[in-house]
């Protein structure tokens, strides 16, 4: 710990001294002081949205979950490509069932990185606790035209094809090999969209 301090005394190496500072306090125990050393260190580097945002978990770990909201959309504002905090803050709006907020969040996510494409997994299943199986079913499909070989959300857009009446749509998208992980199921969910859709001998 004096040796952090130290670094952090002389600015050099800042950042990553006063973070690692700050976590071997958080993880004995004392937030406080870890809250204290994320301070100073914001006051010589205002524009750390590392520790914005680890000054965010620590506020949402102690119950501050507007001082949260706030450090963590200030480091998504000073690193826009920085996902860990769009991830942190969608999982606290998610929490405090702010669904349409937190769709958004991961929105400006896809359109800051799109190569963080995976998220839309996580819209999708927003959009289902939502019931708007319809926007669900276009952010598993757009995942699937990306990354085919994603079991469940195969799946899910399977049972959604049959939901929003796309049965034989599902049909094809159900079609898997008997040895893939799961097949007995896509198998079910297959013969159900058959019969949905008319397709019975």
């Amino acid at each position: 710990i004096a040796e952090y301090r130290a670094v952090l005394a002389l600015n050099d190496g800042l950042e990553e001294a006063g973070l690692a500072l700050s976590k071997l306090h958080f993880d004995a125990g004392d937030p406080e002081t870890a809250q204290e050393v994320l301070d100073q260190l914001l006051a010589k580097a205002p524009r750390s949205a590392r520790a914005y945002h680890y000054r965010g978990l620590i506020a949402l770990q102690g119950g501050d979950k507007a001082g949260a909201e706030l450090d963590l959309r200030k480091s998504i504002a000073l690193d826009s490509s920085f996902q860990r905090a769009y991830n942190s803050l969608a999982g606290l709006l998610t929490d405090t069932n702010r669904i349409p907020e937190a769709i958004a969040v991961y929105e400006q996510m896809l359109g800051s990185t799109p190569q963080a494409y995976h998220v839309r997994l996580q819209i999708a299943q927003l959009f289902e606790k939502q019931n708007d199986s319809q926007r669900a079913l276009d952010q598993y499909l757009q995942f699937l035209r990306l990354d085919d070989t994603n079991a469940d959300a195969r799946r899910r857009a399977g049972v959604l094809l049959i939901d929003v009446g796309r049965a034989s749509e599902a049909v094809d998208l159900l079609n898997v090999s008997p040895d893939q992980d799961g097949a007995g199921h896509f198998h079910f969910l297959r013969a159900y969209a058959l019969e949905v859709s008319g397709q019975v001998d």
